[in-house]
């Protein structure tokens, strides 16, 4: 089977009677165009759905945690932007669609790194510069909420950056592997390891904002060492995705007993209470309201100075 950036490629392309039904025009591709498939199932159902049916909707490539499938020639339009007959993205970008998106994390993470892979080797063989400009996501061009999990997770830069990233490091000379041991910070739950292969079954989390030690001096298969709490992990040795590289946490105390909600808005879910004067790290700020972590649960409480308040 064939590879691009290391990733195993198929085709399982659609007939050419059918290109006047899922991509009729010829297209010299100028960017990448990111979704998520919003089920289970594998790249290759992916392709053989797209290929046999009649609806007049198609994609280039999906990709799983096995290797990418493509229905769709990459010098012809595909309709997966939902920007219209003649818009941008239908007309001038790949679309790629990152498998098990309502799956398990371990499943999913494994088809998003092979897709990050995939899209930077793509960029390189298509003639594409990957930057923030040409590595865009269904949202983009049609306001649709996809990549729904990546957007859901507030992980669309990383992922983006991810791809840029990847592309660097394929077209210039390697730069120098990090060595030795690095405290970092997680972006999100994490499932550690025990062995660097993303099918062995997760035996710890690590939570949002937790500290761990990253040992890059011990590598199994690209993954890297994770020292924490004592014991020893492994995870994917991509730092950007997935880690701070500084303490992103500040702490706070409550200003009053409160109730936290499980998403940045009022009227939604509670998540847990804090008590007068308890502390409490906040990991991050979207839009005016704080992100709270207590033991792993995530809670937002206003960004008002009538909650809490900065030590």
């Amino acid at each position: 089977m064939a590879a691009i950036n290391g990733v195993p490629f198929e085709q399982n392309l659609v007939s050419p009677t059918k290109h006047y039904l899922k991509c009729p025009n010829v297209m010299v591709a100028k960017k990448l165009t990111i979704h998520n498939t919003y089920n289970k199932a594998k790249a290759k159902n992916e392709t053989d759905y797209c290929k046999n049916n009649d609806n007049q909707v198609s994609f280039h490539a999906a990709i799983d945690d096995n290797g990418a499938s493509q229905v769709v020639p990459f010098n012809r339009n595909a309709w997966h932007c939902g920007d219209g007959g003649n818009g941008y993205g239908n007309r001038n970008t790949i679309g790629l669609e990152i498998c098990y998106s309502t799956g398990n994390a371990v499943q999913y993470l494994k088809a998003e790194q092979n897709a990050i892979k995939f899209a930077a080797g793509l960029c390189v063989q298509q003639g594409i510069v990957a930057t923030k400009d040409t590595i865009k996501k269904h949202e983009d061009w049609s306001g649709k909420h996809c990549p729904h999990r990546i957007l859901d997770e507030k992980r669309w830069p990383a992922v983006q950056q991810a791809i840029i990233n990847e592309y660097a490091r394929i077209i210039k000379a390697p730069e120098p592997k990090p060595k030795g041991k690095k405290t970092v910070y997680a972006k999100r739950n994490l499932y550690l390891l025990p062995t660097g292969n993303w099918g062995a079954e997760s035996t710890k989390t690590i939570h949002e904002g937790y500290a761990a030690v990253l040992n890059f001096d011990v590598t199994s298969n690209g993954f890297v060492q994770v020292e924490f709490q004592g014991k020893k992990y492994f995870y994917s040795g991509a730092v950007d995705p997935y880690w701070y590289t500084a303490n992103p946490n500040v702490r706070y105390k409550a200003l009053k007993d409160v109730l936290t909600r499980a998403e940045n808005k009022w009227g939604g879910a509670a998540s847990f209470r804090m008590k007068k004067g308890e502390e409490i790290n906040v990991v991050a700020i979207v839009g005016n309201w704080l992100k709270c972590s207590k033991s792993g649960v995530i809670g937002y409480l206003p960004n008002d100075g009538q909650h809490l308040i900065k030590k």
